[in-house]
């Protein structure tokens, strides 16, 4: 007798297994990090880690890559040690793609509505969000200028 969840995980090729190991720690360091240190030390952090790729490359293939990325965070999110909430989920899916050059944007953005406040976290690449639903920078407003926190 099989699990699905083995499964899915055989499915897997070498690299991407890899990666959910790595994302498994990863995770939970931007937790405690983001708790020790807050957001901009931890952002900062983060894309001084995020490799020398020149972040340029977006296309088909690129966000095929990417929404595959944000799935693995998400997997690593969901059944790891660790149950980050969307900040921490986020700074990593964006320092992951930083890190395989890929363009993309950290989103922070706060949702009004009469009877509610929520804010939110996530990435997008080529205005898209990623691993959220495709109407989440609609439904929330976004910060501007947060990527100006790393070369600050």
């Amino acid at each position: 007798m099989t699990f699905p969840k083995l499964r899915r995980l055989r499915n897997l090729s070498l690299l991407e297994r890899l990666l959910l190991a790595q994302l498994m720690v990863v995770l939970p360091l931007t937790g405690v990090l983001l708790r020790l240190v807050g957001f901009v030390q931890t952002f900062r952090l983060l894309g001084k880690t995020g490799g020398d790729a020149p972040a340029s490359r977006v296309g088909a293939p690129n966000a095929a890559e990417a929404r595959r990325n944000a799935w693995l965070v998400s997997v690593a999110s969901r059944h790891g040690p660790y149950r980050p909430r969307c900040l921490a989920r986020s700074l990593v899916l964006w320092w992951l793609l930083q890190r395989r050059g890929l363009n993309c944007q950290l989103r922070i953005g706060v949702q009004r509505s009469p009877a509610d406040f929520a804010a939110h976290a996530w990435v997008e690449l080529a205005g898209q969000p990623l691993g959220e639903p495709a109407s989440t920078s609609v439904d929330y407003t976004a910060f501007e200028g947060i990527d100006r926190l790393s070369r600050a």
